[in-house]
């Protein structure tokens, strides 16, 4: 048996311990579906602030920073995420592409008017994706991909 540290039994007292073996495999883990939905909101939040930087004349830099480590002298550094469009003005009109990572989440290309009418599409596709709307299209890109991506089992009973 590992070494267990003498906790006081307050500490204890609403705590069950587990082998780390058995608390594995018996940890309730996130739903998948939700994360992705998560990450696909987040990925088009991004995409609107892109946007407003664009309609205000600024560059936009990712908040999110990557760790990098220069290879010569060992140092850390960090640099902004890059990021990939979704948008590009073609003309006088908009064009959209949905992604889910580096994928095409839905082939279609979308137009629109004005960089407004982009932004009211990024709302309802939000509101979409929230309802469930866009569940299939990540099963089917995490399939194509190789991996599972289960639908929720919420309200069904475990062991």
């Amino acid at each position: 048996m590992a070494y267990m540290p003498n906790f006081s039994t307050k500490v204890l007292s609403k705590a069950k311990v587990f082998e780390k073996e058995v608390a594995s495999r018996s940890m309730a883990t996130a739903d998948p579906l939700k994360v992705a939905r998560n990450k696909f909101i987040q990925a088009i939040d991004e995409q609107k602030s892109i946007l407003e930087a664009d309609a205000s004349g600024e560059a936009y830099v990712s908040a999110t920073m990557r760790r990098h480590i220069d290879k010569e002298t060992g140092e850390t550094y960090e640099k902004s995420k890059r990021l990939r469009r979704w948008f590009w003005k073609n003309g006088e009109l908009y064009r959209l592409q949905l992604y889910y990572g580096n994928k095409h989440l839905i082939e279609q290309v979308f137009e629109f008017a004005s960089s407004q009418d982009v932004q009211e599409f990024f709302d309802g596709i939000i509101d979409e994706t929230n309802r469930g709307i866009l569940d299939e299209s990540f099963i089917s890109l995490k399939r194509k991909n190789g991996r599972k991506l289960a639908k929720s089992s919420a309200g069904k009973s475990g062991k």
